[in-house]
């Protein structure tokens, strides 16, 4: 079998400036090894003569394996996305009082569901009625 040289080069069809600066030193009847003097990879070669770029007379052989080819091993299943709190247990399941806590406001014992949680029921009820827009009635301190 012959060895395979170049017969045209359609620079136009180049997309990127480097491997157009690369092909440009290629002329009609350079082997593949004169090709790699240039910088050019088989590879390469192999590529843009699939897509017509390089035309290659006798064309190029398609790549050839040496050993058997190992399978693709096949995607693990895709796990189901659970969002947070959406468990029928975390639903049903009510908040329980962890320790008995003094409220910062009034000083009553509560249970509270943690150290985040510092005022009672009703304290916090009287606060949310309050509204930070309405006018105090103690004396402005001068």
């Amino acid at each position: 079998m012959s060895e395979s040289r170049l017969v045209s080069v359609d620079l136009a069809r180049f997309l990127s400036d480097a491997r157009r600066a690369r092909w440009s030193c290629a002329a009609p009847g350079m082997t593949l090894d004169q090709l790699r003097e240039l910088g050019i990879s088989r590879k390469e070669a192999r590529y843009l003569s699939a897509r017509g770029v390089a035309v290659f007379g006798p064309p190029l052989p398609d790549v050839v394996l040496d050993g058997a080819v190992r399978p693709r091993r096949p995607r693990p299943p895709a796990k189901p996305r659970r969002r947070r709190g959406h468990r029928p247990e975390e639903r049903q399941r009510p908040r329980t009082p962890t320790m008995e806590r003094a409220c910062m406001t009034c000083g009553g014992m509560f249970g509270s569901e943690g150290p985040h949680h510092r005022l009672c029921d009703r304290c916090r009820r009287k606060a949310a009625d309050l509204s930070p827009w309405e006018p105090d009635d103690c004396p402005v301190p001068s």
